[in-house]
C-alpha cells in the first residue's frame, strides 16, 4: 500500500516532537522519508502504528485525531466533511478509509443510533491503541 506523507504532515509530527524517519527505523521500516510517498506492506503499516502507540503521550494522539491540526489534505476526510448529514459522513470515511491504510470502519445503524467498529485488515492481532484512538477521534472532531 503506498501512504502519503506531506511536507506539512511531516510538519506536523515535528511539532509533537516526532522524527519521523527515526520513527520508521524503531519500527523497523526501512525507508525514509525523502518523498511524499512511501510504498508499505500490511506488516510495515501495523508496525508504524505500534511505534506510534509507543512514541505518542494521549495528548499528542488527541493533538493528531485532530485533522485540523494536520493541515493537509486527505480526500477521505473532504469527502466526509463534505456530507450533508452525520450518518452520511461516517459512511464516506468507511466507504474512502481503505485509501488511508489497512483499516475498516464497519457501520451499522438501526432508528435509534450508529455504530462504528474499527478493524484492521491481515491484522491478526489487537489493533494498537494509537490506531482505535485516532479514528475515534477523526469520527467526533470538527
Amino acid at each position: 500500500m503506498k501512504i502519503m506523507i506531506s511536507e506539512q504532515f511531516q510538519k506536523f509530527m515535528a511539532t509533537l516532537g516526532i522524527d519521523l524517519n527515526s520513527t520508521l527505523e524503531v519500527a523497523g521500516v526501512h525507508k525514509i522519508v525523502w518523498q511524499e510517498q512511501l510504498e508499505l506492506s500490511d506488516s510495515d503499516y501495523w508496525r508504524l502504528m505500534s511505534e506510534f502507540d509507543n512514541e505518542l503521550s494521549d495528548e499528542m494522539m488527541i493533538n493528531f485525531g485532530d485533522i485540523t491540526c494536520m493541515q493537509t489534505f486527505m480526500p477521505s476526510f473532504f469527502a466526509a466533511l463534505s456530507a450533508q448529514t452525520g450518518l452520511q459522513a461516517i459512511k464516506r470515511l468507511a466507504t474512502y478509509k481503505s485509501l488511508v491504510g489497512p483499516v475498516r470502519l464497519v457501520v451499522t445503524t438501526d432508528q435509534e443510533r450508529v455504530d462504528v467498529h474499527v478493524e484492521g485488515d491481515n491484522l491478526g492481532i489487537e489493533l494498537p491503541r494509537f490506531t482505535v484512538m485516532t479514528e475515534q477521534l477523526l469520527l467526533i472532531t470538527d
